[in-house]
């Protein structure tokens, strides 16, 4: 695999939602179009049974509790440790359910990536101490992932996943932080399809290859903006 995708997932209205309107259509996509990519939903203890994405794209870790600190972490670590077992791959992508991706563009950013020490997503900075890239869509190389499996004792479990994760590979002084841009959907406006259009356009055409659509106030807007460009991108 060039690229494993880990989405870090659970249930609830709306991210059902966004699984049933986004995820399993951009999944059965990637599927058949991009045999160099794999996407798995980590699910922690909670029932799968009628989630209508294909078993094989779904990762079920019965004895992690979902919970935001520190579940999310713990099915992370996981999912680090199954891929890093199952396959030969060049870089890992964990992202969460907000996140619309850019397939093309995604594979031509990948495609400019170094192979060695990548670190990379929007860059934050907890408490002005301490660096990380956010936890809606960060890539590691596989030696990084190879150095947080073997050093995960040293992840502080009490803090939000990817500050934790932040923490520890800034103090591997090798490993640079490289900034990547990010396209944010997170005024609580809704618009009309025809303006959807050319704003996905301009997206595209900008080369972003990733839309966080996470609207505070009233996440029916996420739905709304999320099965329009499904529609015009990944449905058959």
């Amino acid at each position: 695999m060039d690229l494993v995708i880990l989405v870090i997932a659970s249930r609830g209205k709306i991210y059902d939602s966004l699984v049933e309107n986004y995820w399993k259509y951009f999944i059965d996509y990637v599927n058949n179009k991009h045999k160099n990519i794999k996407i798995y939903l980590l699910y922690g203890n909670c029932d799968i049974n009628n989630i209508s994405v294909n078993k094989n794209n779904i990762l079920h870790f019965k004895d992690i509790k979902e919970t935001l600190i520190p579940g999310i972490l713990l099915k992370t670590i996981k999912g680090f440790q199954y891929i890093d077992n199952k396959y030969n791959y060049k870089f890992v992508l964990r992202t969460n359910l907000s996140s619309f991706f850019i397939i093309n563009n995604l594979v031509k950013l990948c495609n400019s990536f170094n192979k060695k020490l990548l670190y990379s997503g929007v860059i934050g900075n907890f408490k002005n101490k301490s660096k990380f890239c956010s936890g809606a869509a960060f890539f590691l190389s596989k030696d990084v992932i190879k150095y947080i499996i073997l050093n995960k004792h040293k992840l502080r479990y009490n803090i939000i996943d990817d500050v934790s994760i932040g923490m520890l590979l800034s103090t591997n002084k090798s490993i640079k932080f490289k900034s990547l841009p990010r396209f944010n959907i997170t005024d609580n406006k809704s618009i009309k399809n025809n303006q959807k259009q050319i704003l996905l356009q301009n997206i595209i055409k900008n080369n972003n290859y990733h839309i966080r659509i996470k609207n505070t106030k009233n996440r029916m807007i996420d739905i709304d903006y999320i099965k329009y460009f499904t529609n015009q991108l990944y449905k058959k």
